[in-house]
């Protein structure tokens, strides 16, 4: 036994000693780094070089050695099919050519460089080299950062070539989203990160408003939303700041207000622009298909009408109702027949929710489609390849936003290139759901105002130069149910509802309580609970304030038949009121009626209300509250009424019954007071013998 012990013990040692140095070489830091392409040449002729720079910054322990720059560019392709694979990282045709550019100097950890690359493509590869044998066409390339003799990133996207310029353009509308989700929680306060995130220095939102900005060079249409502009104005103007527990007030010369109140201004200076378009948007980028069928028709016109007030309030530029794009780019057939009513024409939409088009190339011109209620529109198919890339959804690695522009340019390039001839009479629209990165922002932008086989269009201008086929297809009813936060939106919207109706005079608290549960619908919070907890939050303000308007109960007494009620309401909501009175009761009549609506403008009123008692007694009188216009019940309480007056039929009654008594009395008296016969008054005496008393004859 002790030899086996010994035996498996020295085993252990030799192990730990062979381990050792395997351990150690693995434990040994690799390099690691972050890439970003800072410029990429949107196209390229025979005359002008192709450029290229990135950013690399070594985020590792170790220096990289030897760092580079690989750029292989593979054959054309010949289909957006083709080209779309290639910009997932699967090259569908060969290698062309390749060329590397070296970085002499070592990177240091937490050092930053930029690699730039400058080629003539002729000397890359033959396919660019004569005038010839050159072809138009779009060329997808693989970027790869190197350094220490290992692979440190991949991209992937697109060269466009043209040998020579082309002779009819495409049509493209770029619809831009101008929207940030709510700041605010459900308290209207700011917390204090988030608002520095998107507005402090370096500022996500400031980023995406400035690039927005930069792109009104440009015939384009925005599409900004209500939500948005409420909240760069109320932080302009200063706003609660919430930093854990503590709440401070940010007034108007702070910084976050500054920065809001200068990104107002540069996207009112932007909107003003004639070559703008600027297109109607729910509120808050609320989901309508989801609001139809929770059966809130009423919040989709507020949604509507709301983001066109606001808009226009704090941007200068009301929008053009007649161009709309909804939430997620997603309508069906009931929501379109509510937002046609509103004066809406046409809508930006998903393509898949059409029925498929039978052509090759797609729906690459507007589309005409019919709704509920013979409504009819026109669609705008957002092109679905360019929306991914754009969105970060095709991307390898997360994608790169200067990369992701430069991969929605070449699907716009290769739809040219599908029918060149024909360019004029087809369409590309550009939008997504969401905002994209700035930089990809700028770097579609300078690329659209560059290529030469794009004619830039707004949404209103291209449904005129690239009419619809008259034929209307089906537009199709939602399957989807409502989201599960829309049964919360329901009650808190109820709520709201009677706040309005009982407040008559400003500062109205419904109103913040309103953009509360308009910005909790928005799509943003889809699957996050935030929308719920902002609904449940307006909700239970608003039943908090109505809670305070009450009926005073008391005991009243009636002294005769007909009398006053004295019904006092209370008011503790600091806000002038107005409420309908309901009194109920068996046994008192109201000759006035007995619903009144009666005006509260301070703490409390008192009305006194005429009334008939039906009988006597101590009874109860019901006070019912509800909205002035009676349609929602806000509370209840009792008069307690003792009636001590005596009714008609009872006076009749009493008064016959001693009528009866007193003619009963006087009939008896009567009788005893008339005369009688000397036999009959004389005393009968009674007989000795027999004990009887004689009879009278």
């Amino acid at each position: 036994m002790r030899r086996l012990r010994a035996a498996a013990l020295l085993a252990a040692l030799c192990a730990i000693a062979v381990a050792g140095p395997a351990a150690g070489q693995s434990a040994s830091p690799e390099p690691a780094a972050s890439v970003r392409i800072t410029s990429f040449t949107p196209y390229n002729t025979l005359e002008t070089p192709f450029r290229l720079s990135l950013r690399l910054r070594n985020t590792g322990t170790v220096p990289i050695e030897d760092a580079r720059i690989r750029l292989t560019i593979y054959q054309r392709v010949l289909s957006r099919s083709a080209l779309n694979a290639s910009l997932q990282g699967r090259p569908q045709t060969v290698v062309a050519g390749e060329t590397t550019e070296w970085l002499s100097e070592t990177v240091t950890p937490d050092t930053t460089v930029v690699l730039p690359l400058e080629r003539d493509l002729a000397r890359v590869s033959s396919v660019f080299a004569a005038r010839r044998s050159s072809r138009p066409g779009v060329y997808p390339v693989r970027i790869r950062a190197e350094g220490s003799d290992r692979e440190l990133w991949t991209g992937y996207s697109a060269i466009v070539f043209l040998p020579t310029p082309p002779e009819e353009r495409l049509n493209v509308t770029w619809v831009l989203p101008v929207h940030h989700k709510a700041l605010f929680d459900g308290d209207g306060t700011y917390p204090g990160g988030t608002v520095d995130e998107a507005l402090g220095p370096e500022g996500v939102l400031s980023d995406r408003l400035a690039a927005a900005a930069d792109a009104s060079s440009l015939r384009v249409t925005y599409a900004p939303s209500g939500l948005l502009a409420d909240q760069l104005a109320d932080l302009t103007d200063g706003f609660a700041r919430r930093n854990g527990r503590q709440i401070l007030q940010s007034v108007a010369g702070d910084a976050i207000p500054r920065a809001a109140g200068a990104a107002v201004g540069r996207i009112k200076a932007a909107m003003a622009k004639s070559s703008v378009e600027i297109a109607a948007t729910p509120y808050s980028r609320a989901d309508l298909v989801s609001l139809i069928h929770a059966e809130m028709a009423d919040d989709v016109g507020k949604q509507v009408s709301m983001g066109l007030q606001t808009v226009s309030e704090v941007f200068g530029r009301t929008p053009n109702v007649s161009v709309f794009v909804p939430a997620g780019l997603r309508i069906d057939s009931r929501a379109a027949a509510a937002v046609a009513g509103y004066g809406v024409r046409t809508v930006v939409m998903d393509p898949s929710i059409l029925p498929p088009h039978p052509g090759p190339f797609g729906h690459d011109r507007p589309v005409r489609v019919s709704g509920r209620g013979g409504v009819r529109l026109n669609v705008l198919p957002a092109d679905e390849a360019i929306r991914a890339h754009l969105e970060g959804a095709s991307a390898p690695n997360g994608g790169d936003p200067v990369l992701l522009a430069q991969s929605a340019l070449a699907e716009t390039a290769s739809a040219w290139l599908e029918r060149p001839t024909l360019a004029d009479g087809r369409a590309i629209v550009i939008a997504t759901a969401t905002t994209p990165p700035a930089a990809s922002i700028r770097a579609l932008s300078d690329a659209l105002s560059a290529a030469p086989w794009v004619s830039m269009r707004s949404a209103s201008e291209l449904v005129e130069v690239v009419p619809p086929e008259e034929d209307p297809e089906p537009l199709p009813l939602g399957n989807i149910g409502p989201r599960a936060e829309m049964q919360t939106l329901r009650t808190a919207r109820r709520a709201i509802d009677i706040l309005s109706r009982v407040v008559v005079q400003p500062p109205d608290p419904a109103a913040d309580l309103d953009r509360l549960v308009l910005a909790a619908a928005s799509a943003d919070w889809a699957g996050t609970g935030a929308g719920t907890d902002m609904a449940r939050s307006a909700k239970q303000t608003a039943d908090r304030i109505v809670s305070q308007i009450g009926a005073a109960a008391r005991r009243v007494t009636l002294t005769s038949r007909t009398g006053q009620l004295p019904v006092t309401i209370l008011n503790e909501t600091g806000y002038a009121v107005a409420v309908q009175v309901r009194l109920l009761s068996s046994k008192v009549d109201f000759p006035d009626g007995e619903r009144l609506t009666v005006q509260v403008p301070g703490r409390s009123e008192t009305v006194a209300v005429p009334a008939k008692a039906l009988a006597a007694g101590t009874f109860g009188v019901k006070i019912e509250l509800r909205t002035p216009d009676g349609t929602y019940p806000i509370g209840d309480d009792e008069l307690v009424v003792r009636s001590t007056a005596v009714s008609a039929v009872a006076l009749i009654a009493v008064g016959g019954g001693a009528a009866v008594l007193i003619a009963a009395w006087f009939r008896r008296g009567g009788k005893r007071r008339r005369g009688t016969p000397a036999a009959e008054k004389a005393p009968r005496k009674t007989n000795p013998a027999t004990g009887e008393r004689p009879q009278p004859a």
